[in-house]
């Protein structure tokens, strides 16, 4: 191969092979990095709602009646308790037969 040869392939490299490639490389990972970016979009979203103020809040509000509840439990249970029939006074003290 002569110079010239050279310098002419890397000339057509040059002025028809490379934009080509980027051309086809630009419309080819468009929609890729769209894909990219509408999934960090997504998850900036995601994260945001849970550095929301109002979550901690409403963690609190769910601790508070989960309390709540347990005392409701209780009381239920102690009310129970005392509405049930009356045992015999002998028959509740230890060794009361008499």
């Amino acid at each position: 191969m002569a110079p010239n040869d050279i310098i002419g392939l890397v000339a057509v490299i040059a002025i028809f092979l490379i934009p080509s490639i980027g051309l086809t490389a630009r419309f080819a990972l468009k929609p890729i990095v769209d894909s990219v970016l509408r999934v960090r979009d997504a998850l900036d979203t995601e994260r945001r709602a849970l550095e929301d103020p109002r979550v901690p809040a409403l963690q609190q509000e769910v601790v508070d009646l989960r309390e709540t509840v347990e005392r409701l439990s209780a009381a239920v249970e102690f009310d129970t308790q005392l509405r049930a029939p009356a045992t015999p006074a002998a028959a509740r003290l230890p060794g009361g037969n008499a």
